[in-house]
């Protein structure tokens, strides 16, 4: 799949010097794709959240489906989100290569409880059985990647829920590789990231590449609900954490 969808690619950005040539072409594919895009996605999308059963007097749920419409419409909206960009490249993969993919994740970002009275008037930080701090969700956001559609993988698999496992390649750069797996771990990490989809000749090596970076594979592991993060440039996995 990969090595048509390069080719695919090549056909669409068409570069060739035609200059000198006798015959002259009309890249049609690249004008219908360009037409197929404006088709598929144009705009932001409206957003409609409504009750599943319409009771009359059930006003929890028709306000409740209104809270929900405005924060998403506020959300996509607001200049940091990556929403419309990432569907515009979404379906410019899907109709070149043939697989756009985006990815959803969930950023939680905890702090300890805050102390409470004790049964001697005192205050004092609540904790687990082992004595850890409890800790309370501080700020929660869903944020959506583009996951350009070499850097996608699945196990194989005849259809898609016989699938094993889903992966992304993320590149990272060392100071990104200390900041989120230590700097013990971060700093034998091999910078090893190239992109393929270059021919061999354009291919930046680890020796002229202005920002050198590490190719992270991130698994989630479907059947033993785990998510590993592993690099070919270090022999041991660089972190386990529970679906």
């Amino acid at each position: 799949f990969q090595t048509q969808a390069r080719r695919t690619l090549r056909k669409f950005l068409d570069n060739r010097d035609a200059i000198d040539a006798e015959k002259k072409w009309l890249n049609i594919f690249n004008t219908n794709v360009q037409i197929l895009k404006s088709s598929l996605y144009a705009n932001i999308p409206s957003i409609d959240v409504s009750r599943r059963f319409f009771d009359m007097n059930d006003d929890v749920a028709r306000v409740a489906s209104s809270i929900l419409q405005r924060s998403i419409e506020q959300d996509l909206t607001e200049p940091h989100n990556d929403f419309d960009q990432m569907m515009r490249q979404c379906v410019a993969d899907r109709l070149i290569p043939g697989l756009g993919t985006a990815w959803v994740r969930l950023e939680t970002e905890l702090e300890d409880q805050s102390p409470v009275e004790d049964e001697n008037g005192g205050l004092s930080t609540p904790t687990d059985e082992e004595g850890n701090p409890l800790q309370r969700i501080a700020h929660q956001s869903v944020a959506i990647d583009y996951v350009y559609w070499e850097d996608f993988l699945w196990s194989p698999c005849r259809v898609w829920a016989e699938r094993r496992w889903v992966a992304r390649k993320v590149p990272m750069t060392r100071d990104a590789l200390v900041k989120r797996f230590g700097e013990d771990v971060g700093k034998q990490i091999s910078l090893d990231y190239q992109p393929k989809e270059a021919n061999k000749s354009d291919q930046p090596t680890p020796a002229n590449m202005v920002m050198k970076r590490a190719a992270i594979y991130e698994v989630w592991d479907r059947e033993e609900r785990k998510v590993l993060w592993i690099s070919r440039g270090y022999p041991d996995i660089l972190d386990t954490k529970d679906d």
